[in-house]
């Protein structure tokens, strides 16, 4: 049976980081655990037996993405900025050390199966590239190598898309409305 690679990033020291790396670890006896982290974190890694790389390393796709990024929520701008972030830096890492399958977890989900013998249960799951839950990637496995600056720069560019014709429909509107109020004045 293949065992699977976790991968999980998270920048600080967080209590529940090292109960995350823990339960990975103890529950995936088999799996590389891999923390792509900080210099906060490299120790608590270390201490639960996960490997640990410094997120810097592997942040320059990262960095050319800030570039263009635009800021459309209501969360933070650093911390939205680094929910995109994350992907290229797990792109970076992974191409550099090869890895073509693994599973990917948030640092606030605990693990309590061994991942690999699960997926011989759910066959079904190997005919996709990448898996995901409905509205976030807190879990999400990769049989092949996905390209996540593509697929993150192609969402972007769609949402961008979307959110201007949004904006040109009710800027229509408005001005429909405006231009209604004056011919009635």
């Amino acid at each position: 049976m293949e065992s699977y690679p976790i991968i999980v990033l998270h920048k600080g020291s967080s209590d529940y980081l090292k109960i995350c790396l823990a339960q990975a670890k103890f529950s995936n006896p088999n799996s590389r655990i891999i923390l792509l982290g900080d210099e906060t974190n490299e120790t608590l890694a270390k201490q639960v037996g996960a490997e640990h790389y410094l997120i810097c390393n592997y942040f320059s796709k990262a960095q050319e993405f800030a570039k263009i990024y635009k800021h459309y929520s209501t969360n933070p701008y650093d911390y939205e900025l680094f929910c995109f972030q994350r992907w290229f830096v797990v792109d970076e890492f992974i191409n550099s050390e090869g890895l073509d399958k693994f599973l990917h977890i948030d640092s606030d989900v605990l693990l309590y199966a061994d991942f690999s013998k699960e997926l011989e249960f759910i066959d079904f799951i190997k005919n996709y590239d990448l898996t995901h839950p409905y509205a976030s990637a807190h879990t999400s496995f990769l049989i092949t190598k996905v390209h996540f600056a593509s697929f993150v720069i192609l969402y972007l560019k769609f949402l961008v898309i979307i959110l201007f014709l949004l904006n040109l429909k009710t800027i229509q509107m408005m001005t429909k409305f405006i231009l209604s109020r004056a011919v009635l004045n």
